[in-house]
């Protein structure tokens, strides 16, 4: 009877058991007809749940070594871990910035690649060189955020006896010869920071262009060069040991490097800021959720307090802003500059 039972239990499931059949036999096939109405990996997802399936790629449009290149390495592995993808450092120098900026601007829509640039020259270069661009420095964009500025400092050799921006300009007036500056090249934010002040002082002054920061600093210290603009840790080891003076840092506030150096506001010129802003930048089709983790990822590290020691070490100063934010601000610095530009007359030639 037991046995009698149980095979009347199995076949009294019969339809039920032919239903759940069916059903394994449907599922699969409705899940395969509705597969290609999902949005990609990530796509449909919160913004701050956006994952990369593969590893990104930061390109830096300087060579090994420098300043944006040490911020790409300490930026890049935290970034990785952050994301659950490696980070590859793809250093792509030349013409200006062009070539990286080239690959940024062309890059796909999957938010796997994205630039460090110096956001100063890639403004500049919107004007100076114009003809040659092979994108559009505003429509081909977008910035997902200004990591560091590097303040330039006004710096005149030891033996100058000009103790502060006002003496230097008296002096030079006095004896009717314009004051001359250098730069690393033409075209660059240092120059650019010297015709601001030739601008605002009203007074003659003359470029000198030259191949590197290294040989005009070696002018100004042998006293064939009257001043110059040049970053913080370029000059900080000149300063502190006597062989250079800073007159004035082109920063809203004092440097904790160079605490004795008053800012251009203090030696008398308001709201005069020079340096070079270096950022991350992505192409303007990278999706909004991963605009906006990679920012968050970014901000979330520079906000470490052992990172951001590191980088204020170097004497540059953390700037962060929301994704997108800082468009608005490298389209300003675009009209600014071309009005600078024009007005010095200044020239990659």
């Amino acid at each position: 009877m037991k046995s009698k039972t149980m095979r009347s239990t199995h076949r009294g499931a019969g339809p039920c058991a032919a239903r759940r059949t069916l059903s394994r036999l449907l599922l699969p096939a409705l899940a395969a007809t509705l597969l290609p109405l999902a949005a990609p990996a990530g796509a449909a997802a919160a913004d701050n749940e956006w994952a990369p399936a593969k590893p990104l790629r930061m390109v830096v449009t300087f060579p090994p070594g420098g300043t944006a290149d040490l911020l790409a390495r300490i930026i890049g592995p935290g970034l990785g871990e952050a994301l659950g993808q490696q980070v590859v450092v793809d250093n792509r120098p030349g013409a200006g910035g062009l070539i990286g900026s080239e690959i940024v601007a062309r890059a796909g829509n999957d938010g796997l690649t994205f630039g460090l640039v110096a956001a100063g020259a890639h403004a500049l270069n919107a004007t100076l060189m114009k003809k040659q661009l092979p994108y559009d420095p505003v429509k081909d964009f977008t910035w997902i955020t200004p990591l560091v500025v590097t303040p330039f400092v006004l710096v005149v050799a030891n033996a100058n006896p000009a103790r502060s921006v006002a003496d230097l300009l008296a002096n030079a007036k006095a004896k009717g010869v314009p004051l001359n500056y250098g730069s690393p090249g033409n075209g660059t934010m240092n120059q650019i920071a010297g015709a601001m002040l030739q601008q605002r002082a009203g007074q003659p002054m003359t470029h000198i262009a030259y191949k590197g920061g290294a040989p005009a600093m070696n002018d100004i210290m042998g006293g064939q060069l009257d001043m110059m603009f040049n970053p913080v840790p370029s000059v900080q080891p000149y300063v502190q040991s006597g062989r250079l003076r800073g007159l004035a840092i082109g920063s809203a506030t004092r440097s904790p490097q160079l605490p004795d150096v008053p800012t251009m506001a203090e030696a008398g010129f308001p709201d005069f800021e020079a340096g070079e802003t270096f950022a991350l930048v992505a192409p303007a089709t990278m999706p909004p959720a991963a605009l906006k983790r990679i920012n968050a990822e970014v901000s979330k590290l520079l906000h470490r307090a052992d990172i951001a020691e590191r980088i204020k070490s170097q004497g540059m100063e953390i700037s962060l802003a929301g994704p997108g934010e800082y468009d608005a601000t490298v389209a300003a610095h675009i009209r600014e500059y071309a009005k600078l530009i024009r007005d010095a007359g200044i020239s990659t030639d």
